[in-house]
């Protein structure tokens, strides 16, 4: 089996740096960049759309080609450690914000109620793949960075909702596993910090929960 360093976060909260950092630190390691947008428009659905229907038909494609993709790397028979910048958490936390229904206009009670099933379901999936596999992998929460100004190819920033899906995440951690995230079942918070100590930090939390052993590091 290989394994799988799950990085989960909000928007802006280092994810993909940290694991272009954390990887080259790892013997037979490699950075795993699951980019959403090719998801979305490589199915055909539309990235910007109102129309709630679509928004959770998208939800849904997103969330199982991306837990399809997991279990086939954790099964791919390679002994990789892959270091993905996206987690089950992030695609559960995202969705769920998407699927505040109190706060979206002209939502039909039928939409209401299936967007509901559609969720409750993908929690029920995670927490089967969490049980199933997670000898295999472990789970790091960044803590959201500070940011003032936009960056290139990034999303418009939004304090609040950096904040909010954050919480969600927490939250939904222990939803998933049954255990809070400070328990340190299988994931772990990781502090505001610049990437160095964050990746610093991430190898000797896998060193000690023996994830990992002294020989799966880089001499």
């Amino acid at each position: 089996m290989s394994k799988i360093i799950f990085l989960a976060g909000a928007h802006r909260s280092g994810k993909t740096t940290l694991a272009e950092n954390l990887a080259p630190m790892l013997n037979n390691a490699q950075p795993l960049y699951m980019n959403t947008g090719e998801m979305i428009e490589g199915a055909g659905f539309d990235m910007h759309t109102n129309d709630f229907s679509e928004v959770i038909e998208r939800q849904k494609h997103i969330f199982y080609i991306a837990m399809e993709k997991y279990i086939e790397l954790l099964q791919d028979g390679n002994q990789t450690i892959y270091v993905a910048d996206r987690s089950p958490l992030d695609y559960l936390a995202y969705t769920a914000m998407m699927f505040d229904i109190g706060t979206v206009a002209n939502v039909r009670q039928n939409e209401r109620v299936y967007a509901d099933h559609v969720f409750t379901t993908m929690l029920e999936t995670c927490a089967e793949f969490y049980k199933k596999f997670s000898p295999f992998f472990r789970v790091y929460v960044c803590e959201p960075l500070e940011y003032t100004s936009a960056v290139e190819g990034k999303g418009k920033p939004s304090k609040a909702a950096q904040l909010a899906i954050h919480a969600m995440m927490v939250g939904l951690y222990q939803s998933v596993t049954g255990a809070p995230l400070s328990s340190e079942q299988m994931g772990r918070l990781i502090p505001s910090a610049s990437i160095h100590r964050r990746a610093i930090m991430m190898v000797h939390n896998l060193e000690r929960d023996y994830f990992l052993t002294r020989r799966a590091f880089v001499a």
